[in-house]
């Protein structure tokens, strides 16, 4: 049996997890404990999910490139790619400097937006992602999260899609940090309050992203762009754009409001660890082969408590049952936090 303690100990959570320790939001704070032959006792074991080959994909993405060679990402006043440079061996490919310390460590907020999106990625290497950030009046939330989690700013942005419920709050995000390097998303036009605020405070930090790119948040992270075509239908949940984020043997997805048939025309994830439930579980989110074709091991679900929606779907919720996932969902568990090392991950919730 391996300890976890070295790990909150990195991630400074100050929890004994020897003992019966719970979460801030009164859950215990648990690492993935799934066996494939069918154990789930509540354990603090970890479940070693390493590629036996040696490849887990990340290296790839990174070896052999230089600063500045034309990865996505955007530049930053203090990094120049020298040796001497303020962040030296931590720009990466993109010459912007992380804004939070390396930690060795992928974490992903979920963050309670009530009935939207919003997630913030912190990479190993310290670069922070903030994917969506919920209607208007989700900014106070998101405002305090950011403030509490990336203290010292948000490096990028990236929007999935056009609706209000995921880009309406992203304007007063990239208004109040004038530190972003690029704003993200799949590009297209809208005819919407929100879409025309998000533009203006994007400015020209507004970067289309296409499907086959990767997005550079340092070294040993592979970010894949796995869909991004607008205009390829009407149906703007289809446009999401769709990442998969690859940190050792742990994947992970996350796609907008991509629903069954758009996700299973357009492209195939393949496997996954780690499922940010797309369209916040609704019926038509994760149906057909998707879920059969990932087989999850973690799902998280961002929904509002006693949304009208009926948002997660009873038959979303039962087929995650049936591929053995461990569900979390912001309308019952607030806030949640994933962290993970490359091998296995630990989650815990943050009841508002």
């Amino acid at each position: 049996m391996r300890t976890t303690a070295a790990l909150w100990v990195l991630l400074g959570l100050g929890c004994d997890v020897s003992g019966d320790a719970e979460g801030p939001g009164g859950r215990r704070p648990r690492w993935d404990t799934a066996d494939p032959a069918g154990d789930t006792s509540d354990t603090y074991d970890t479940y070693d999910t390493s590629d036996t080959s040696g490849d887990s994909g990340a290296d790839t993405a990174v070896d052999g490139l230089a600063c500045g060679d034309g990865r996505v990402g955007g530049p930053h006043e203090e990094c120049d790619g020298s040796d001497d440079s303020a962040c030296a061996g931590r720009c990466a490919t993109t010459c912007q400097c992380p804004s939070a310390e390396a930690s060795g460590v992928l974490q992903v907020d979920m963050i309670d937006v009530w009935q939207g999106d919003g997630l913030l990625i912190t990479s190993p290497a310290g670069f922070t992602m903030l994917v969506d950030a919920g209607d208007e009046s989700a900014y106070p939330g998101v405002r305090r999260w950011l403030l509490d989690h990336a203290p010292g700013g948000v490096d990028y942005t990236l929007v999935s899609h056009q609706h209000a419920d995921h880009m309406g709050a992203m304007d007063r995000v990239l208004q109040d940090h004038p530190e972003v390097g690029l704003a993200w998303d799949g590009g297209g036009v809208a005819t919407s309050d929100s879409y025309d605020d998000y533009v203006l405070a994007a400015g020209n930090r507004r970067t289309t992203i296409v499907a086959g790119q990767t997005l550079d948040l340092g070294p040993d992270l592979l970010v894949e762009v796995l869909h991004s075509d607008v205009g390829s239908t009407e149906n703007e949940n289809y446009n999401s754009v769709v990442i998969k984020l690859t940190y050792g043997s742990v994947r992970t997805l996350m796609g907008g409001d991509c629903e069954t048939e758009g996700c299973e025309r357009y492209f195939d994830a393949g496997g996954v660890d780690i499922y940010k439930v797309h369209h916040h579980g609704s019926s038509d989110s994760s149906g057909g082969r998707i879920l059969v074709d990932m087989q999850p091991r973690l799902a998280l679900i961002s929904a509002g408590e006693g949304n009208d929606y009926g948002h997660p779907d009873k038959v979303t919720l039962d087929t995650l049952d049936q591929v053995g996932a461990d569900v979390w969902r912001t309308d019952e568990d607030g806030s949640v936090r994933v962290a993970i090392d490359g091998a296995t991950w630990l989650v815990e919730a943050e009841k508002r």
